[in-house]
């Protein structure tokens, strides 16, 4: 019977310190509001069809409210390493297209972006 009383107080001692030990963990990462801007798209060299640059921000892990956040207003833009400029024009939320393109294939292009919070962003020469 003592044997019995000892494992009884044992296993309510362990499921005290396990239940009462658990804390949650909530790493920076997730308080942090960055809204880091996310690039996705390229150049087409095609006389047929057009390069869309889509842009967005990022979200916190927490956010439930909406999964995307277009980044609207951006000026974009790709240069290429001879001085040429090709304008993109906004169709719609963070969506950015340019006219279908002729491209020189041993030219070097980047894209360079104006954000709506009016920070510039710059891609290098590929």
């Amino acid at each position: 019977m003592k044997k019995l009383l000892h494992i009884f107080f044992l296993f309510i001692f362990s499921t005290c310190v396990y239940v009462s030990c658990k804390k949650p963990y909530t790493p920076p990462a997730i308080k942090i509001d960055n809204k880091f801007l996310v690039i996705d798209g390229s150049l087409l060299n095609s006389p047929d069809s057009p390069s869309i640059i889509t842009l967005s921000r990022t979200v916190k892990l927490t956010d439930s409210t909406q999964a995307i956040y277009p980044e609207t207003g951006a000026t974009v833009s790709a240069d290429d390493n001879a001085g040429g400029t090709f304008a993109f024009f906004e169709t719609s939320g963070g969506k950015y297209q340019s006219p279908p393109l002729s491209l020189n294939p041993t030219a070097m292009y980047r894209l360079k972006i104006t954000a709506s919070t009016g920070d510039q962003y710059e891609s290098d020469f590929v």
